[in-house]
C-alpha cells in the first residue's frame, strides 16, 4: 500500500511539473506570440531598407534681379525611414537656359544679331550650368497606405558659377508632396520644394532671392541593404 501510495504521490508530482513546463505552450497557436515578452513588444515601426529615388526638377531660381530657370537633376537616398518620417540625402545639379541680360559673346551670334539656339555645331548653346546642391531633409507623412502625403522642412548647401568664380549659400528649404507606392519597394511621388533665399553668399554674387522646383520621379529600395 505504501508503494503504491509512493508511486502515485511521484506520478502526481511529475505530472503537475510537466504541466507547468508545458502550459504557456498550450496557450499557443499559430497565430500566437511566442513568449509574452514578443506580445507585449510593439510592432517595429522601422524599416531597415534605405530608398533611391532618382528625379527630374524642373527650377526657377533668382541671384540678386536675374531670374533663371532650367531643369535639375537630383539624386536622394533615404537613410532613415519609419512609417510615418524619414531622413534624405540629396544632391545634384540645375541646367538654366540663357538669359537675354546676359553679356553678349559676338562668337554666338549670327550675322543678323539672332541667336541660333539649335544649329547644327551647338545643339545645346543655349544651356549653361546653372548651379549644384546638396542638402539634408526630413519628411512627415499624413497618411499610410498606398498613396501617401508628406511635408518636409531641411537645409541645402548651394553653389553657382559667378563672373570668373563660384558663389555659394547655404538655405532653409520647405517641401510638400505626393508618393504613391505602386509595387513593393517601388514609388512613384510628385513634389515642389522652395528653398528660402538668404542674404549671406560667398563669392561676392549677389544674393539668392528664393528657388522653386516642381519635381517628379521614382524610388526603390536598393539591393545592398
Amino acid at each position: 500500500m505504501k508503494k503504491l501510495f509512493g508511486i502515485g504521490l511521484l506520478t502526481l508530482v511529475i505530472t503537475v511539473a510537466s504541466a507547468q513546463i508545458l502550459t504557456p505552450c498550450l496557450n499557443q497557436g499559430p497565430d500566437v506570440p511566442a513568449s509574452s515578452e514578443q506580445q507585449l513588444r510593439p510592432r517595429s515601426a522601422l524599416h531597415r531598407s534605405s530608398q533611391f529615388a532618382p528625379m527630374i526638377s524642373y527650377s526657377r531660381y533668382s541671384i540678386g534681379d536675374e531670374i533663371r530657370f532650367g531643369p535639375s537633376l537630383i539624386l536622394q537616398l533615404t537613410v532613415f525611414r519609419t512609417r510615418s518620417e524619414a531622413i534624405d540625402v540629396l544632391g545634384g545639379l540645375m541646367l538654366r537656359y540663357r538669359s537675354s541680360s546676359e553679356l553678349i559673346d559676338v562668337n554666338d551670334y549670327t550675322p543678323l544679331g539672332i541667336r541660333n539656339y539649335f544649329s547644327r555645331n551647338q545643339p545645346t548653346g543655349g544651356i549653361r550650368f546653372g548651379a549644384g546642391f546638396f542638402g539634408l531633409d526630413y519628411t512627415f507623412y499624413l497618411a499610410d497606405g498606398d498613396v501617401r502625403p508628406y511635408v518636409g522642412v531641411g537645409a541645402m548647401l548651394l553653389g553657382w558659377p559667378y563672373r570668373s568664380g563660384f558663389a555659394g549659400t547655404i538655405a532653409p528649404d520647405v517641401k510638400a508632396g505626393l508618393q504613391a507606392n505602386l509595387t513593393s519597394g517601388f514609388s512613384g511621388f510628385v513634389e515642389m520644394k522652395h528653398i528660402l533665399g538668404l542674404p549671406i553668399v560667398a563669392g561676392g554674387s549677389p544674393p539668392l532671392r528664393g528657388f522653386t522646383g516642381l519635381a517628379f520621379g521614382f524610388a526603390f529600395a536598393p539591393r545592398w541593404n
